[in-house]
């Protein structure tokens, strides 16, 4: 099956792809079964991300945001394939 390619990810959209999944591979996966068995979404992460400009993903820059609505699907895509829902969940409901 081919598929349709509309567009493609810029050259910083794929670096903020790849400093997201670090911090998931860091500070989210190794947590995420004890944090979800807890029902429980550490506010350290909203300040972690915070110190790394992505709490205002959802909006654009034109906005005082901090990239667009592609950067906030990109950061939610990552969040939620760590294992914890209730952190990719909580963060996107705060950042979209």
């Amino acid at each position: 099956m081919m598929r349709a390619r509309f567009f493609e990810f810029s050259e910083e959209q794929l670096a903020f792809r790849q400093q997201i999944e670090r911090f998931v591979d860091r500070e989210i996966r190794p947590n995420a079964r004890q944090w979800e068995e807890a029902q429980k979404c550490p506010r350290e992460i909203f300040r972690k991300l915070a110190e790394m400009d992505c709490l205002a993903t959802g909006f654009p820059e034109a906005v005082g945001g901090a990239g667009g609505m592609t950067e906030c699907l990109l950061m939610t895509e990552s969040l939620a394939a760590s294992g914890a829902a209730g952190v990719a969940l909580s963060v996107y409901a705060h950042t979209a």
